[in-house]
């Protein structure tokens, strides 16, 4: 069952072994909703047939003036606002992959088993948690030549791969990632009351 919209906030708000190994196969994403411009890799997709487009191991997703949901598999979802973009790195049954190439893109995981794992890659690695929710915004600045992701934790944990170190993120925490840093990258708070503001409600 394919889970509400969260309006405003969360919208703007890899050896090879031996050949007796099982290969597991990539899921197959779905988009669940679309509304505006929208491109899969390269080309404009319609509502009218989003959800029968065969898009599996790796693909590239992006809005214009648009916004739109991806299920990756049955614990990963994906919402996409305007001007927004991923990229699938490795979508298998207990190691997704993904990389923001321009914010906002929001992640929601539900119940994770405990062998599997989330990455989202936005200029640093991240690991998210079960029953999480997660917004990226990925921005280039043309004054210093560089990007920034903007990140923040929601609901659930996430766990962050700087340089050298690595740093647990609970709820209501704030970073802006960027490699140059290293491990140089100041954590902050941030008001949940804003979403409480913004969506009507708390997350649970």
């Amino acid at each position: 069952m394919r889970t509400a919209f969260l309006p405003a906030l969360l919208w703007a708000s890899l050896s090879i072994g031996a050949s007796a190994q099982p290969v597991i196969s990539p899921r197959q994403a779905t988009i669940t909703h679309l509304e505006g411009t929208v491109y899969l890799d390269g080309r404009a997709v319609q509502s009218s047939n989003s959800e029968h487009l065969n898009i599996t191991e790796s693909f590239i997703i992006r809005t214009e003036d648009g916004r739109a949901e991806v299920l990756l598999s049955p614990s990963v979802t994906v919402r996409i606002g305007e001007n927004g973009s991923f990229r699938t790195i490795h979508n298998g049954p207990g190691d997704t992959r993904i990389e923001v190439l321009t914010g906002p893109v929001v992640v929601l995981t539900g119940e994770v088993a405990k062998d599997s794992k989330i990455t989202v890659i936005c200029e640093d690695g991240v690991t998210l948690s079960s029953l999480g929710a997660y917004r990226f915004d990925n921005r280039h600045y043309e004054d210093i030549g560089q990007n920034f992701c903007g990140f923040k934790v929601y609901k659930g944990t996430a766990e962050v791969q700087l340089q050298t170190l690595k740093i647990l993120l609970e709820r209501g925490r704030v970073m802006d990632l960027n490699r140059g840093c290293g491990d140089h990258i100041q954590v902050n708070k941030f008001e949940m009351d804003e979403l409480l503001t913004r969506c009507g409600r708390r997350p649970e």
